[in-house]
């Protein structure tokens, strides 16, 4: 009975901090499509602002995902146990399928925005580079050269 309640209890703690991790996923999905439209106008405010957000949403996405080990590990699973095969030995057969569904929908919306966050590093920086080049062309931006002298945009001395 006891062991019955604990798995009970596992379950549904483990599906609560599972529907969180999907909400921060949601949140940082629309951080992304959000500096990728920053990125587009170079709107900097708003590109300061998402990267403190991002930095929030990832802090919460490594928080969860250690949430999710602690329950592993309050019945004892293995360190190195994937929560598929947790979910597949610990759970009550009869919640085991809608946990792995959203599991399951869960590592896919990670694996998602993983791809998405490397794909906006490359646009960022472009965006950069760009912003940067504009600015030395203009002189609004003093360019330095390998030894931290400055000099014209043109490679001529200032």
């Amino acid at each position: 009975m006891v062991a019955m309640i604990q798995t009970h209890n596992i379950a549904k703690e483990l599906e609560e901090t599972l529907l969180q991790l999907d909400a921060s996923v949601e949140n940082m999905e629309r951080i992304i499509q959000e500096e990728r439209d920053a990125a587009h106008v170079f709107a900097g405010e708003d590109l300061e602002r998402l990267f403190d957000e991002r930095a929030r949403c990832q802090s919460s996405l490594v928080e969860l995902e250690s949430r999710c080990r602690r329950v592993m590990m309050k019945v004892g699973a293995q360190m190195d146990m994937s929560l598929e095969h947790f979910v597949a030995e610990y759970v009550d057969a009869d919640v085991q399928d809608d946990l792995q569904k959203i599991r399951l929908q869960v590592s896919k919306r990670l694996q998602a925005v993983r791809e998405a966050t490397e794909e906006n590093k490359i646009l960022l920086h472009a965006a950069w580079s760009v912003t940067t080049h504009v600015l030395h062309e203009l002189g609004a931006m003093p360019v330095q050269d390998a030894y931290g002298a400055e000099v014209a945009a043109y490679g001529g001395m200032r």
